[in-house]
């Protein structure tokens, strides 16, 4: 009898870590989407103001994101923790299906922010070129 109740809480404890461990990647889960959904709402509404500000929302954003990127690797750690303990092939692939569709938006995300970044990096400096030569082009008309 005690055997079984040895075996009984044994089972009950493996059953309550990985409740906990589903409980911890289904939070991370929600708020990494939150914060994908965010940085893309907030780059979307970052056109439409001047170039300096529209540059130091991306570079904010891509700093963001860095922040967040320890949410990521937990996230990878939590899932391959989780799937190691399902039995339920399915359950596994819908657990790997997920994390590899917010692991490839996220990626998107940062890919898309660096590029960005570097467009509006290179038009400001057009358009200092552009200011340079046409004081300079003023100057010389006025000789």
């Amino acid at each position: 009898m005690t055997e079984v109740k040895a075996r009984f809480n044994e089972k009950l404890s493996e059953l309550n870590a990985y409740n906990t461990i589903r409980d911890e990647y289904e939070n991370l889960m929600e708020n990494t989407l939150k914060i994908i959904q965010i940085i893309e709402t907030k780059t979307q509404q970052s056109y439409g103001i001047d170039l300096r500000q529209n540059l130091d929302l991306l570079k904010d954003l891509t700093n963001e994101m860095q922040t967040h990127r320890s949410l990521i690797d937990r996230l990878q750690l939590l899932s391959s923790t989780l799937s190691s303990q399902l039995i339920d092939k399915n359950e596994r692939e819908r657990v790997r299906r997920r994390l590899n569709e917010i692991i490839r938006r996220w990626a998107q995300l940062e890919q898309d922010l660096m590029s960005e970044e570097e467009n509006m990096e290179e038009i400001k400096n057009l358009t200092e070129l552009y200011h340079y030569i046409n004081i300079n082009c003023e100057q010389w008309l006025k000789q």
